[in-house]
């Protein structure tokens, strides 16, 4: 289990969670952890404020990305993998169709010789994440989703009830979730947007369905989509937000109903699954992450690990 953190540098466990080491990152702990992505054979990338960080002992040695293999800047906001191709998200203005919102590398990250903007088909400049999900490549912007078939040389947006995009997923009959969310003001708009035809329409899944919020945050899907986790966030503290889980599908979602405190709407940040076992990134300052070991009916807060501070965790994954 590996947890991200802003300024503490990468927690690792290889106990359920029970206890984490730290591990220095490159540039130092004041440097942030953005995403994470785990290759097939446990290789991990990170994606930082000081580039492209690639361990495969576990954060004991790295290898660092740069602006010295071609990244036009450091500050990487997601990183994806797919076989020799790595792709960067680049930490670039919204709305700008001049800047170089994806950087690509087809030699595993030696170099970085392609960019993708706006003028690719992007819909928007600033992308927060970056999915592949068999051979297409999914970008989320502030602007809605886009994908690309042909390994980020040109991108397709598409239609959705709201266009900020926080999650993808897929299931293994191909159904499509993305959660959305942020850029809206009204109970029935946002939240998961589910599609059966490759993107092209969709249908949302929202409060009146059982999520705490109309801001769906990230996503974990069954390959047989019964099962769907999300974590959901909140505007202006205007609505409750936090955990849901749904075991049919989607049809109804339901909280835990024993949360691990008065502030459990801050368990509303990125999360992985394993199992029984869900945990999940507070994505707030100062309250750690939350770890369930009966498919998220009950939870407990951690920040503190004996004498380890993991309250400023950011990002979490499963190996």
């Amino acid at each position: 289990l590996y947890a991200a953190t802003r300024s503490n540098g990468l927690l690792v466990s290889t106990d359920g969670g029970d206890t984490f080491t730290l591990r220095p990152v490159p540039g130092g702990n004041s440097i942030y952890i953005r995403d994470m992505f785990i290759t097939l054979d446990n290789t991990l990338y990170l994606a930082t404020s000081a580039g492209v960080a690639i361990t495969s002992d576990h954060g004991q040695s790295y290898t660092s990305l740069t602006t010295a293999n071609g990244l036009p800047s450091d500050n990487v906001t997601a990183v994806a993998v797919s076989g020799s191709d790595v792709y960067a998200a680049i930490g670039a203005s919204s709305g700008d169709p001049n800047s170089k919102s994806i950087a690509i590398s087809r030699d595993g990250g030696t170099t970085f010789t392609e960019t993708a903007s706006m003028y690719e088909g992007l819909a928007g400049s600033d992308v927060w994440d970056l999915k592949m999900i068999d051979a297409r490549l999914w970008a989320y912007t502030g602007s809605g989703l886009s994908y690309s078939d042909d390994f980020g040389v040109s991108f397709i947006s598409i239609g959705l009830g709201d266009n900020s995009v926080q999650d993808v997923a897929a299931d293994a009959n191909g159904r499509l979730y993305v959660a959305t969310g942020y850029s809206v003001y009204y109970r029935n708009a946002g939240g998961i947007a589910v599609s059966d035809d490759g993107g092209y329409s969709f249908t949302n899944l929202n409060m009146g369905h059982g999520l705490p919020s109309f801001v769906a945050n990230r996503l974990n899907v069954s390959p047989d989509g019964n099962t769907i986790h999300v974590t959901t966030d909140f505007i202006g503290n205007s609505l409750t937000a936090g955990y849901a889980v749904s075991t049919n599908g989607g049809s109804t979602f339901v909280s835990p109903s024993a949360p691990p405190s008065d502030s459990v709407w801050k368990a509303r940040g990125p999360l992985a699954v394993d199992g029984s076992h869900v945990y999940i990134a507070a994505g707030a300052e100062g309250y750690g992450y939350y770890v369930s070991h009966d498919a998220g009916t009950s939870f407990t807060m951690h920040t503190m690990i004996d004498t380890l501070d993991v309250s400023h965790a950011f990002d979490v994954a499963v190996a």
